[in-house]
């Protein structure tokens, strides 16, 4: 149950939008890349959205 309560709480890749093509692309790339390593499903996820926060930021900096 207390485990519940904490994937719950943490963010998932798709509550982050990227608006850049190309760091979509790169995001698919990597995801998919993320997908093949055999560990838990919350691993994945968290690396997936450190990896979407990362190219979001580049766009944010860009755009400056």
């Amino acid at each position: 149950m207390k485990q519940t309560l904490l994937m719950d709480m943490i963010m998932k890749p798709s509550d982050i939008e990227l608006s850049s093509v190309s760091k979509n692309f790169e995001y698919e790339k990597l995801s998919r890349d993320i997908d093949q390593v055999e560990d838990i499903e919350s691993l994945r996820d968290m690396l997936k959205c450190y990896v979407k926060l990362y190219l979001k930021q580049l766009e944010t900096f860009t755009s400056l």
